[in-house]
């Protein structure tokens, strides 16, 4: 009666191993999977990247006065005049620019809130793009992606574009960011990402 069982045993104990071996091949698929596969969560990853690499701290003032200011030069901030002698001042590195301000020492001023912000810089920006056209493998290395994926990133008036074989799968987004400029202007622009 025992021989019996020791077969029963083995016969079963080779099902499991055959049904773990169809499982493996079948469902987590380690053939396929040693090729490097794209997925969302890279083209994320390199946006993210990508947008620390080309991003300047700005500083945003709430300013509000008892009387209209008139001009002096203070550098590197631009304002913006919300009406009513209030006023959003922006100070960064970035901006080249002169700042307009209030002269007048008799002027009372309230400040308001003062906040941090990064934001595109349209010289890294350019920086970037200069990489991207001239040393393409430097700049996968800085945004930390694996040089076996290409990407794109397109904007109004900023293009990173390559050729790309049709039959890869392409992943893109689009997002949403603020870009300042040299002169202190700051744009609200769309940035579609392509990976493959």
């Amino acid at each position: 009666m025992k021989r019996g069982f020791s077969h029963i045993e083995i016969v079963f104990a080779f099902g499991i191993f055959i049904g773990v071996v169809v499982f493996v091949f079948y469902f987590l698929n380690p053939i396929t999977k040693s090729k490097k596969e794209i997925s969302e969560s890279h083209l994320v990853y390199l946006k993210n990247n990508f947008f620390q690499m080309a991003s300047t701290n700005v500083t945003i003032i709430f300013l509000n006065s008892s009387q209209p200011c008139s001009p002096i030069i203070l550098t590197n901030g631009t304002y913006e005049d919300l009406g009513q002698n209030k006023y959003y001042i922006f100070l960064s590195d970035e901006i080249i620019s002169n700042l307009n301000s209030c002269e007048s020492l008799g002027i009372n001023f309230n400040v308001g809130s003062i906040r941090k912000k990064k934001i595109l810089s349209n010289a890294s920006l350019e920086r970037i793009k200069e990489t991207y056209y001239n040393n393409y493998k430097e700049l996968l290395k800085n945004l930390s992606m694996d040089s076996s994926f290409n990407f794109e990133v397109l904007s109004e008036g900023y293009e990173l574009k390559k050729n790309f074989s049709s039959e890869k799968t392409i992943i893109s987004m689009v997002f949403r960011s603020d870009v300042i400029y040299s002169n202190g202007t700051i744009e609200k622009k769309d940035f579609t990402f392509k990976i493959w």
